[in-house]
């Protein structure tokens, strides 16, 4: 009696497991869960990526009556995403936060993102299923209520994706909706609904990003072709009637006219049919492609085992290739990975190109494996399908925790330093609009990094990379010795002359006083740059002492204008020896090194550029050789007035010596070239 009330119980809990109504609440219990989490782990790399004020001062400006420009006055595109910038100038005029709100609704594209992952691996099971023999599928089809899930968890716990999500750039709203337009296009194909709503979505997405317009060729180019693959070249009529027939004719009207709009619109309020961007970042040359392919394979290896997530989908796609989802799948993903090796990749981190197909990869991933293992059964009998699934899905899972915690601390870090990036810049910002309401004038400040410094002053930006320049992004002129170096950033256009030409108040660089990326040490190769520009350094966080280059106040003449072969021994690799120097001083135990290199630099620097020799003094200082400090600190300050740190290193010297005609000479100096400096150093003795 026990034995039968036992199966009884039994047989209730597999109808139940079958059940399609607890089959539907379970999933949308697990999706919740999913999405509760999703949220959580956004918080634990919550920031601001520096590029999202780009498209805030973009908004600003055009919420303000200055229109879509960075600059006012300045017609140049330098965003690639008009509808987030729509979407958040609405927001903008409602009064709200567009930064917190960028953030907040970048999750919640998230948490959508996840959600449609699973509803189009959902689809993709069913078809699984449908190919299977009464007895197997029985089994399988308490398993493929998770199975469907995978994907979507896969994706909940990529770090790359949280990061996205909570950067305030429109990341997510590319994927949310690149995912539904599949989802539509699918769905339309397998019921034979109207593809007018596919089309609708497919051209919201190609607002967002210009690869919305990729993603729509490439599904309507397969379609055509899954279509009417067996058509012969007699059937071209046919093929030609069908494609102009109202079904097919209002959804391409739907996607063409919005995009031939804006199109009309580039082309006259920018001048050029692509933004901006698009020409600063990209160049299709050995060392893009070098770097686009680097790109990828730190895709592969952080996300996709070295690329072994792949070979299952390879493996079984001629067994499955007749699914719509498997014939169009491989298309998209392996035509974005061709575009971002021939753009170069990202010059930001965390594979954001990628993010669109790596739920495609993942829905590829899961159903592929269990094919194999459906198929691995199919072969031996002996095999337990009900021990072989649960072991698929445990495989999976282990996967994902990989994808999770190897690169978590990394990612971490990443987040921390953007916070520590934008902070740094947001302050820059407010000091240098603090100084055009000291001066009443607008400023013109020349940066590599331009988000939040440009949100926050309000000054006219030089954008050194071209971003949101047209004349650099279009006419940039590269030097060999700068370009041929390995700077670690991918930003390869800039124009030095162009620059200097518009005689910026300020050049500011997001490392300081060191010149990092291509079009800050290329300044260093410019007589104008040398000559008529000093680092200014100024408090502008807490304990934190900012450098930006000034003009300087007194005109250099031609009496007073060093030319850099007034050196004979002058050699321009003396601003990479430079950086390298400053790359090596954070370490001490490089203090020989660094010594080595600015005796170098010593040799072959222009005759007025003495930064290289402070740097050797700060060795020494470190060495406690404090004769060989001075010597060097009473040279270069006896030749440049402008060296504001040597000459405050000196007063303090006389003032304990009390030479106090010796000291004032050289606090007066700092407090004429650099007062902001001097007053911070009172302030904090």
């Amino acid at each position: 009696m026990k034995k039968n009330k036992s199966k009884e119980h039994n047989n209730k809990k597999k109808i139940q497991l079958k059940n399609p109504i607890f089959r539907k609440y379970f999933s949308s219990v697990v999706l919740l869960m999913l999405s509760v989490v999703f949220v959580l782990l956004c918080l634990d790399y919550k920031h601001i990526q520096d590029d999202a004020f780009i498209t805030f001062r973009y908004v600003k400006n055009f919420t303000g009556g200055n229109g879509l420009v960075f600059n006012a006055g300045e017609h140049v595109e330098g965003y690639t995403s008009i509808l987030w910038i729509m979407i958040l100038s609405v927001i903008h005029l409602l009064g709200f936060d567009i930064i917190s709100f960028s953030q907040n609704f970048g999750v919640l594209l998230g948490v959508c993102s996840i959600w449609m992952t699973y509803f189009i691996a959902k689809n993709n099971f069913t078809f699984f299923l449908e190919h299977k023999n009464n007895n197997q599928k029985r089994s399988e089809f308490n398993y493929s209520t998770l199975a469907q899930l995978l994907p979507s968890i896969m994706l909940t716990f990529t770090g790359a994706f949280q990061y996205w999500s909570v950067s305030g750039m429109e990341v997510t709203l590319f994927v949310f909706l690149s995912l539904l337009s599949i989802y539509l296009y699918l769905d339309a194909i397998i019921k034979q609904k109207s593809l007018i709503l596919f089309s609708t979505i497919a051209t919201l997405n190609s607002l967002v990003r210009p690869e919305g317009i990729m993603l729509f060729a490439i599904i309507v180019l397969y379609h055509l072709f899954y279509l009417h693959k067996n058509f012969s070249t007699n059937d071209i009529r046919k093929l030609t009637k069908e494609i102009f027939s109202p079904e097919y004719r209002i959804p391409f009207l739907i996607f063409i006219v919005p995009n031939f709009l804006l199109l009309i619109f580039r082309l006259s309020y920018y001048g050029y049919p692509l933004p901006n961007t698009f020409y600063a970042k990209t160049g299709f040359t050995l060392p893009y492609l070098i770097s686009g392919l680097e790109y990828i394979w730190d895709f592969l290896k952080t996300y996709l085992l070295y690329g072994t997530v792949l070979l299952f989908p390879l493996i079984i796609f001629k067994k499955i290739k007749s699914h719509n989802s498997f014939g169009l799948f491989p298309i998209i993903i392996i035509l974005f990975f061709i575009y971002t090796i021939s753009v170069g990749g990202d010059v930001l981190p965390l594979f954001r190109f990628l993010l669109p197909i790596l739920p495609l990869i993942y829905i590829s991933f899961v159903i592929s494996v269990f094919v194999f293992a459906s198929n691995l059964f199919e072969q031996k009998n002996n095999l337990n399908i009900k021990s072989l699934y649960p072991a698929t899905i445990i495989i999976i899972l282990a996967i994902t925790s990989f994808n999770y915690f190897v690169p978590n601390e990394k990612i971490k870090k990443l987040a921390f330093y953007e916070t520590q990036l934008v902070e740094k810049m947001s302050a820059t910002g407010r000091w240098l609009q603090e100084k055009q309401f000291q001066y009443n004038r607008k400023l013109t400040v020349a940066c590599t990094t331009i988000g939040a410094v440009s949100y926050y002053s309000d000054a006219v930006i030089i954008d050194m990379l071209g971003l949101t320049d047209a004349a650099i992004a279009h006419h940039p002129k590269p030097l060999q010795i700068i370009s041929g170096t390995n700077t670690g950033w991918k930003e390869r256009n800039y124009n030095v002359d162009y620059i200097l030409s518009r005689q910026p108040d300020y050049i500011y660089f997001s490392t300081g006083i060191k010149p990092s990326a291509y079009a800050e040490r290329a300044l260093f190769l410019s007589e104008n740059f040398i000559n008529n520009y000093y680092p200014y350094f100024f408090n502008n966080i807490a304990d934190f002492v900012e450098t930006i280059f000034v003009r300087k106040p007194d005109v250099v003449n031609k009496d007073n204008f060093i030319k850099f072969n007034s050196n004979p021994d002058f050699d321009s690799n003396y601003v990479n020896l430079y950086n390298e120097a400053l790359n090596l001083k954070a370490k001490p135990q490089n203090n020989d090194r660094v010594i080595t290199l600015c005796e170098k630099i010593d040799k072959i620097r222009p005759l007025n550029f003495y930064w290289a020799q402070y740097q050797l003094a700060l060795i020494y200082e470190r060495l406690n050789d404090s004769k060989k400090v001075f010597s060097i600190m009473e040279e270069i300050a006896g030749k440049d007035d402008y060296l504001s740190l040597a000459h405050f290193y000196l007063g303090k010297k006389f003032a304990r010596a009390q030479n106090f005609e010796k000291y004032k000479h050289h606090i007066d100096l700092v407090e004429k070239y650099n007062p902001e400096y001097l007053e911070y150093q009172r302030n904090h003795r």
